[in-house]
């Protein structure tokens, strides 16, 4: 049992029982541990052990404290005082010392990463506010063509043509770094791949992974906007009977079905872009602002010596 526990010693001890030991070391009470005061202790685990070794010891120790020390503070003077203090104390474990050390990098990097990624997020998010303040532009005047519409109204449904033609150019080219060119790609591929797995009874494979500066473009290809509203659009062609001639009407319902279709099919995609925006925003602002570190613990509330208190006046 005892062999277990100086095996693990080191794996487990943290916190309060850190602090503890170091209270138990330091029988004066000082705050600090002298080479004596060590020596004492760790002088029955080791016959060859002197105080020439202690001494070594605590001047390597509080060298490389104090050399962290002065990188801090920016003053290379710092003097040794062949005590051990509870910052150099903790430096004896070297197992600790080494996870403490993981720790550090990993918020070192995890920070290098988030700055990564609030540049790529930044770099577009500008524009992808403004995709979608056109978007709903573009929404509201198909709103305004539908509510004015009459069976005389060929020209308005000529112009809700031409807006139903730039909504569908906004979806199929959202903002990101992908070009055209790229975008098309991507997105026959994976349409593609949707229509053989509807001939096979088979769910598509579509692997839904949003980058932070790509994520409107990858989530374009993975709902297929490009063709979102295509069934409006033929709708619409069919809304004007007989055109160009005396006897040309509009059906005026079928028209307004066809608005009403496409603004409900708008409003999911800007509630679905706005709410990516937020919930990205808010993934960075946690990878940016890390929590700060725990103050250092300064008793373990166990062992502590007694201090002299001064008298209050009422016999207490």
């Amino acid at each position: 049992m005892t062999r277990f526990a100086e095996s693990m010693a080191e794996e487990v001890i943290d916190g309060k029982a850190l602090r503890h030991s170091f209270e138990s070391l330091d029988d004066d009470g000082s705050g600090c541990i002298c080479a004596e005061e060590l020596f004492q202790e760790l002088k029955p685990l080791s016959n060859e052990l002197t105080m020439a070794d202690i001494t070594a010891h605590i001047d390597e120790c509080e060298g490389s404290a104090d050399k962290r020390k002065a990188g801090d503070s920016g003053d290379p003077d710092q003097e040794d005082d062949n005590k051990l203090d509870y910052s150099e104390y903790i430096r004896l474990f070297p197992v600790r010392m080494r996870h403490l050390k993981e720790l550090d990098d990993r918020a070192v990097q995890m920070r290098e990463h988030a700055m990564e990624l609030n540049g790529q997020f930044h770099n577009v998010k500008g524009k992808v506010r403004e995709w979608i303040a056109e978007l709903e532009r573009e929404s509201s005047s198909i709103h305004k063509i539908a509510m004015a519409l009459d069976s005389n109204s060929e020209a308005q449904v000529k112009e809700l043509k031409k807006r139903l033609t730039r909504i569908a150019q906004l979806l199929s080219r959202p903002p990101g770094p992908y070009d055209t060119q790229r975008q098309a790609e991507i997105y026959s591929a994976e349409y593609k791949k949707k229509k053989k797995a509807s001939k096979e009874n088979a769910p598509p494979s579509v692997a839904a992974v949003y980058g932070f500066e790509s994520f409107l473009q990858d989530h374009a290809v993975h709902s297929f906007w490009p063709v979102l509203i295509d069934a409006e659009r033929k709708m619409v062609k069919t809304c004007i009977n007989a055109p160009g001639s005396s006897n040309s009407c509009v059906d005026v319902v079928k028209a307004a079905d066809c608005v009403h279709y496409v603004i409900k099919k708008i409003r999911e995609v800007l509630e679905w872009s706005r709410f990516q925006i937020e919930e990205y925003e808010s993934l960075l602002d946690v990878f940016e602002n890390t929590e700060p570190p725990m103050n250092s613990l300064m008793y373990s509330s166990r062992g502590l010596q007694n201090h002299d208190r001064a008298p209050t006046g009422d016999g207490n």
